[in-house]
């Protein structure tokens, strides 16, 4: 079947039960918009600046349903919302950065915002992708996702270059996403030792981190 990248895209984010996309569109991006547009479990929220869609990204996985996600415009857009990943990095929050790229098969040199996007963001970001075909869209983003889920959380960036995303391309599936079971990380022993510290403190207190959000008593 033929989709364009950005189908896919909304294919993958609606899967991953992506509520709000956070950004502003632009040229490398613009079928992704329309797709967002047209979804009626995602709702875009248009910014004025790409820092206060990062923050307001990070704010969102840290007290929404959902992971943040940031859908920004490649170069401009991603050192604008560089503030806003950093800080989600160093808090370990997760959030799922998309944003456009250059035509990644035109062999040209200095097209419009031509940086090195994955060199930018590489020390403030758990992991990068640069999509090279359209059969990688729904693939990348879900494995983006349990990254930037898993172990200590943190922000994932994910680069659709404008030739897949705006434009049709083979896929032979759109694969649904299947959450894969936790695997136990706690030890027994540890616990019970913690336990006994708390009942024999004389001023208890807990200083829990992100992996205890959401978590409901046995």
């Amino acid at each position: 079947m033929k989709k364009t990248g950005a189908a896919l895209a909304r294919f993958a984010l609606e899967q991953l039960g992506v509520s709000h996309t956070f950004g502003i569109p632009g040229v490398h991006n613009t079928e992704l918009y329309d797709e967002l547009n047209a979804s009626d479990s995602i709702q875009p929220v248009l910014v004025t600046h790409e820092c206060g869609a990062a923050f307001m990204a990070d704010a969102f996985s840290r007290t929404g349903s959902s992971i943040g996600t940031l859908v920004i415009v490649p170069a401009a857009g991603v050192t604008h919302a560089a503030s806003g990943i950093g800080e989600a990095g160093l808090d370990g929050i997760p959030m799922l950065i998309i944003s456009g790229g250059i035509h990644s098969e035109s062999g040209r040199r200095y097209q419009l915002h031509d940086i090195d996007q994955h060199a930018s963001l590489a020390p403030i970001t758990k992991a990068t992708f640069r999509i090279l075909s359209h059969a990688e869209v729904i693939p990348t983003l879900y494995q983006a996702y349990r990254i930037a889920t898993g172990g200590e959380p943190g922000p994932v960036f994910v680069e659709l270059p404008y030739n897949i995303g705006n434009f049709l391309g083979e896929v032979a599936e759109m694969p649904p996403f299947v959450v894969e079971p936790l695997a136990a990380s706690h030890d027994p022993a540890q616990l019970r030792e913690a336990a006994r510290l708390l009942v024999e403190a004389r001023q208890p207190g807990l200083f829990l981190g992100w992996g205890a959000v959401g978590r409901r008593r046995n």
